[in-house]
């Protein structure tokens, strides 16, 4: 019990599992630093496509959207979404891409750019480009 505590410690410090926040699908275009990548519900909007994982890869990798599309997330078990690419590329990590183990979950894209994510217990990275 007393390890799931720290792990949930750990996901609230470290900003993972999925937000519920409205500011989420903010844009940059106006110079703020809120996240572009909001979670929204798989019922109300349509995913333009769907990223599973097969093995030790997402898949399709890489992927490219247009501004405003959204994209359902489907995690295992043993794997997750962590935002930025595991070796820790900042630029490209936005904290809205976060999706726990063994959820499904859609994310809003709603500035151009590439995002990069990783499973947070393996390492390996996957690439969505907005254009």
């Amino acid at each position: 019990m007393a390890r799931w505590r720290s792990i949930g410690l750990v996901c609230t410090l470290a900003a993972c599992g999925s937000s519920n926040s409205q500011n989420d699908a903010a844009t940059k275009k106006d110079g703020a630093s809120a996240p572009t990548v909001g979670t929204v519900d798989c019922g109300t909007f349509t995913p333009v496509a769907t990223v599973t994982i097969v093995g030790m890869a997402y898949s399709p990798q890489p992927l490219t959207i247009n501004e405003g599309q959204v994209v359902e997330f489907v995690t295992t078990s043993t794997h997750n979404v962590t935002p930025g690419h595991f070796s820790a590329d900042s630029t490209i990590a936005d904290p809205g891409l976060s999706v726990d183990f063994s959820t499904t979950a859609c994310k809003m894209f709603t500035f151009a750019g590439p995002y990069g994510f990783h499973c947070s217990v393996h390492g390996f990275d996957g690439t969505i480009m907005v254009q």
